[in-house]
Order: C-alpha cells, then sequence, then structure tokens
C-alpha cells in the first residue's frame, strides 16, 4: 500500500512538471512566432509600394498587386485563347454562383431555414456598401466573359458584341461576392 501511494504522489508531480513545461514552452513558442509574425509585418507595411520586391512594376495608376505580376504569363495566354478563358468563366459561374444560389434557393424555400437568406442578404448588402465607399475602376487587362457574372448582365440590357471590344461595365470587384456567397453556403 505504503508503495502504491508513492506512485501516485510522484506521477503527481511529474504531471504538474509536465504540465508546467509545457505552458512555458507554449508561451516561448507563441512569443517567438509573435516576434517572427511582427518582423513580417513591419516589412511588409514598409515595403508595401515597392513591385520590384514581387518581380513586376505598378500599373500606371501606381497599383501593385501580386496577384497580377503572378499571374502575368496565364493572363496573356488567356487573352490570346478566348475560348478557354470563357470556358473557365463559365465554370466559374456555375462553380461560384449558380451552384450556391440553388443551395440558398434550396435551404430558404424548401427546408424552410432563412437564416442562410439573411446572412446572404446582409453579406451582399454590406459587401456592396463598402464598395461603393472604396470602388475601383476595373483594370485595363481585365478579360471580359459574357459567360460570366457580372458580365452576363451587360448582354442583357444591350446587343452583345465581341467581350475583346466591348467597354467594362463598372461593378464592384474588391470585395468579391462570389467569395462572399461561397463563405455564406460553407458556414451554413
Amino acid at each position: 500500500m505504503a508503495r502504491r501511494g508513492y506512485n501516485n504522489e510522484n506521477t503527481e508531480t511529474n504531471s504538474d512538471e509536465d504540465k508546467i513545461k509545457s505552458i512555458v514552452w507554449r508561451d516561448f513558442t507563441f512569443l517567438l512566432l509573435a516576434l517572427l509574425a511582427s518582423f513580417a509585418i513591419s516589412y511588409i507595411e514598409v515595403n508595401a509600394g515597392d513591385a520590384s520586391l514581387r518581380g513586376g512594376t505598378p500599373d500606371s495608376r501606381g497599383i501593385v498587386d501580386t496577384g497580377f505580376i503572378a499571374t502575368q504569363s496565364l493572363h496573356n495566354w488567356l487573352s490570346k485563347h478566348r475560348d478557354i478563358n470563357d470556358i473557365l468563366a463559365f465554370l466559374n459561374t456555375i462553380g461560384c454562383v449558380l451552384l450556391p444560389a440553388v443551395y440558398l434557393v434550396h435551404v430558404t424555400v424548401w427546408v424552410g431555414d432563412y437564416d442562410l437568406a439573411f446572412r446572404y442578404l446582409a453579406t451582399q448588402c454590406l459587401r456592396s456598401i463598402c464598395g461603393w465607399f472604396t470602388y475601383l475602376p476595373s483594370s485595363p487587362e481585365y478579360l471580359m466573359s459574357y459567360y460570366d457574372v457580372p458580365d452576363i448582365f451587360q448582354c442583357m440590357t444591350k446587343e452583345c458584341g465581341d467581350p475583346s471590344l466591348e467597354e467594362v461595365q463598372p461593378f464592384v470587384s474588391f470585395f468579391s461576392g462570389h467569395v462572399a456567397t461561397m463563405v455564406c453556403c460553407a458556414n451554413q
């Protein structure tokens, strides 16, 4: 019996020491990661406008978009192969607009759960308000396709010609409606 009690006390002592070591290592790891994150944030804030660090140059308006810089060769290829651009735009419309819309209608009308519909409407309303206050014009490199939202709506209101020659209608692109819809549905 005495031996059993001794083991329990020893086990409790080891357990407390392990907990303390675990807490100290957790806190040390957090402080180290916070320090590294602070250096990264400081570097980015100080050098945000230097496009040469990303392998490119700012556009004519001084905007530095790393996504544009990184995908320049793909953009050039798609601008020469507009049929492939249209296929990808159509897949984007189906995957990011049509399927979530069908799901939203199903959940709202068929299931009777209006929560997703209210979240969707609130998100799109706030997105539009933010887009109104932070509107950025479409990039001159924008590849319009009548198979993608919002360009498809342009065809509904007027005669559609060659999308490479058409003027791009203004739309809120900075706060993506496609992403907002997908996030609303994913969090359902």
